[in-house]
């Protein structure tokens, strides 16, 4: 906390320490070349603005910025509709009657503690449903916003500045879709278990991510998610990541210097693009 008595004689102080903070900004280069990776989180709170300095630094310095996904197709109503077609059951079928006796009990008990209803939510296939309660949770912890993603959509934007996607929406909707099916009864069992501990997780991810604390970011999101739940982190993270690789290397064919922002937990661990890239004799700095 910073006391206005103070302001004057730590101002110099504080200055200087902001400069050698590290952050979720990572400068790659083949010797050339430079592409630049940010890790993001997809929704942050008010609190958790400005983001790091470096977000903006290789934003300047970079031609075009890629995202995961084209977000601003994903407001149009085409987007919707096919969301809604391939992630939820048939009329008649619903999620209810693939769960145990306790984990559809302790799914009713979850959603109303929440003010939702399992009754206007049971036709969701589970991967959608994780995704739905999510965004619940999030709202009632006070946690909902914008994150990185659409903040520097919208930036992009208003600089009409060149933005490019690592997989359609289209593809996005496929792996939601995909998720937990034939397995449902684990996933929500599951699901359920990190809606009870979202705050907290989510807090310790942010102080990781703001820092980019590769190491930190594996200790309380990416290892605790490879072995609770293989088969989606492998879905989610790997499978992903390994579509992902091939197009920003060939970025660096290019003479323009590239901003490419995705989730932060698709850059740390062996699976990891930086780890990755590093292997494959990349220059991987660190952003400050």
């Amino acid at each position: 906390m910073r006391f206005s008595a103070l302001l004057g004689c730590l101002a110099s102080v504080v200055l200087a320490s902001q400069s050698v903070y590290a952050s979720p900004v990572w400068k790659v280069s083949d010797g050339n070349e430079t592409v630049y990776l940010g890790g993001t989180i997809h929704v942050l709170a008010e609190d958790d603005y400005p983001l790091p300095a470096a977000f903006q630094r290789a934003y300047a310095e970079a031609e075009t910025v890629f995202f995961e996904t084209d977000i601003d197709a994903q407001s149009k109503p085409e987007f919707a509709q096919q969301l809604v077609a391939l992630t939820t059951y048939p009329q008649g079928q619903g999620i209810d009657s693939r769960l145990s006796p306790v984990v559809l009990q302790s799914l009713y008990d979850y959603l109303q503690s929440r003010g939702a209803s399992l009754e206007a939510l049971k036709r969701f296939r589970p991967g959608m449903l994780a995704m739905v309660m999510t965004n619940i949770e999030l709202e009632f912890q006070g946690m909902s916003g914008e994150g990185v993603d659409q903040f520097y959509t919208d930036i992009a934007m208003r600089d009409q500045k060149p933005r490019g996607q690592l997989e359609t929406p289209e593809e996005q909707i496929r792996f939601i879709a995909a998720m937990g099916n034939g397995n449902e009864n684990d996933f929500i069992e599951y699901a359920l278990k990190d809606m009870y501990q979202m705050r907290e997780d989510m807090l310790a991810i942010k102080r990781a991510w703001r820092v980019g604390d590769r190491q930190g970011l594996q200790d309380v999101a990416l290892i605790p998610f490879r072995e609770g739940s293989p088969d989606v982190f492998d879905t989610l993270i790997v499978e992903r990541n390994n579509n992902w690789l091939p197009q920003i290397e060939q970025m660096f064919s290019s003479a323009e210097d590239e901003l490419v922002l995705v989730g932060v937990l698709h850059l740390v661990g062996r699976e990891g693009l930086l780890q990755q890239l590093e292997k494959k004799g990349y220059s991987v700095e660190q952003m400050h």
